[in-house]
């Protein structure tokens, strides 16, 4: 794995955030802020990995959903309280402070809507 840069996908991670910033702050509702949210937190990692990394899509993607089970997992350990970050709102944002096991099921989510995305982008480049 070698440092490279991708527009494309610096574009879509992007998009990502700022989709992610509107929900984060104009939505407050029990399906799209806590599971679509979630969802595309893992695309979003999917994306900013693949716009700075020679890297697969399936090391890619499976190393943000990896990584989105780390943050969740961090989370049952109420990691940010434990590092005495409570009051710093990037971290509560980024590390989360409330776990969810349901959370894990809308990581998973994330990797066929890759596949899907990936397929109708190109049919001859392999995972």
């Amino acid at each position: 794995m070698r440092l490279c840069f991708s527009a494309r996908y610096a574009l879509v991670t992007a998009l990502v955030v700022l989709i992610e910033l509107f929900i984060a702050t104009q939505l407050d509702d029990a399906l799209v802020r806590p599971y679509l949210g979630d969802t595309l937190a893992v695309i979003l990692i999917y994306a900013a990995l693949l716009s700075v990394l020679s890297m697969t899509r399936r090391t890619a993607a499976s190393t943000a959903l990896s990584i989105a089970c780390a943050v969740e997992l961090a989370q049952s350990f109420e990691l940010v309280e434990r590092l005495g970050l409570s009051h710093v709102t990037l971290a509560r944002v980024v590390i989360g402070t409330r776990y969810d096991p349901r959370d894990f099921i809308a990581y998973a989510a994330a990797i066929p809507l890759l596949l899907i995305a990936e397929r109708g982008r190109t049919r001859t480049a392999s995972w």
